[in-house]
């Protein structure tokens, strides 16, 4: 039995898979969505495409945890963040004001007043910082999924945590096991505590409903073992066998399980490190498709975050009872476009100058060159820092607006 460093280390640190897997997933997840929105989300309750959702987003984000620590390995902490920010940040922040200042008054029932006057609106903000909001004033209130705006934010926190992990992890030593083996063990603990103790995620209050009370568990624990996974790659078994019975196990739960344990977060941590493994070792199997992969690539971040409002749009202004199929065939292609349009102009910019100073860094020899690279790398950084702070300073000032707008209509502050 060979261990996955070995096999890392023999093909160059490549995963000739990853792309293909990571395009599989999301794809797979953005179908997922469109039956669940739709009027075909009964064929997600039985067997066995009722643990696809699950499954998809719980090994997404162990190749994301793998892909990040494999990052954070190969860079400092401070052009690790960068890199990731300039990935994720802009096309976020996109999609929530956008369907908060586009989608939302285009379809809203309330009129543009109630709207704008809302507290919901203003609640909805606060994804801007991570805390994941999900309705709308009157928006989406009479689709088949009701009120849901973007469901996909709940696993921003998840991605904040990996990302944190891995820069602790590399930053100290004493933190490789000690952060990601204690949060594993407190998620196990509490999800056990709960299932024993019959306590129902619906009577949990707030943000511990959130955290404790749905798939968050299990996705952060799949996304934590591939943190691990390339942290201890040299000590990791890899075989057909491990594979083989990872793959077993999960056909086993799919068609011996049922939907009512969806609402146990026991089940989710439970599942997580079989599809963490089995995803992972499809990465280092070359798989088909590679050049439409490579398409696709630039393209994800885009498509995993604007393919839900969008799903969601097709359902409220498209045909009326919609199958999961018709909403996919309407929504993927304006998803596409619209991820291709966001990777251009607002990816891709920021992007460029990362990768032209990764690329002069790798080219580098001698120590006079990373003395130059780094001077480089601290003015590239000052005005990084200078445009995300214009940036804050502009949400700022556009959010003070909003609010003195929002005071001025109501009627008790003396507004109109």
């Amino acid at each position: 039995m060979h261990s996955v460093g070995a096999t890392i280390e023999r093909r160059q640190g490549r995963m000739p898979g990853l792309i293909q897997c990571r395009v599989l997933v999301v794809l797979g997840l953005i179908a997922c969505h469109s039956f669940e929105v739709s009027d075909s989300v009964a064929l997600l309750t039985t067997r066995p495409f009722w643990v696809l959702p699950s499954f998809f987003c719980d090994a997404l984000f162990a190749l994301l945890g793998f892909s990040i620590a494999q990052s954070r390995e190969r860079h400092g902490l401070s052009a690790f963040v960068s890199a990731r920010l300039r990935r994720t940040v802009p096309a976020y922040i996109f999609v929530i004001l956008a369907a908060a200042f586009i989608i939302g008054p285009l379809t809203t029932s309330s009129s543009l007043r109630s709207y704008m006057s809302d507290s919901d609106l203003w609640i909805y903000l606060l994804n801007l910082v991570g805390i994941p909001q999900f309705s709308l004033p009157g928006v989406f209130d009479f689709n088949s999924l009701p009120s849901i705006v973007n469901a996909i934010v709940w696993t921003v926190p998840v991605y904040l945590v990996l990302l944190l992990t891995a820069a602790v992890m590399k930053q100290d030593r004493r933190m490789t096991l000690l952060l990601p083996f204690g949060l594993a063990f407190v998620i196990l603990a509490t999800c056990l505590t709960l299932q024993l103790t019959d306590h129902q995620p619906s009577t949990l209050i707030g943000f511990s409903n959130y955290v404790l009370g749905g798939q968050a568990p299990g996705t952060l624990l799949s996304g934590l073992a591939g943190v691990l996974t390339y942290r201890f790659r040299n000590r990791v078994p890899r075989g057909r066998r491990l594979a083989t019975g990872a793959a077993l196990l999960l056909a086993a739960i799919a068609l011996g399980g049922n939907a009512g344990w969806l609402a146990k977060p026991l089940f989710y941590c439970l599942s997580a490190l079989p599809v963490a493994y089995l995803s992972i070792y499809l990465c280092l199997r070359p798989l088909p498709y590679q050049a439409i992969s490579d398409r696709l690539r630039p393209l994800l971040p885009g498509l995993y975050l604007y393919s839900f409002p969008v799903q969601q749009l097709a359902v409220a202004v498209g045909p009326r009872d919609q199958l999961g199929l018709t909403n996919l065939l309407i929504s993927l292609p304006v998803t596409i476009a619209i991820a291709a349009v966001s990777s251009r102009f607002l990816e891709n910019p920021l992007l460029m100058p990362h990768q032209k100073k990764q690329g002069a860094a790798l080219a580098a020899d001698t120590r006079q060159d990373v003395r130059k690279l780094r001077r480089s790398f601290a003015t590239q950084m000052r005005k990084n820092f200078a445009g995300i702070v214009g940036l804050s300073l502009f949400l700022i000032i556009v959010t003070g607006v909003m609010a003195m707008l929002y005071l001025a209509m109501q009627k008790d502050a003396g507004g109109v």
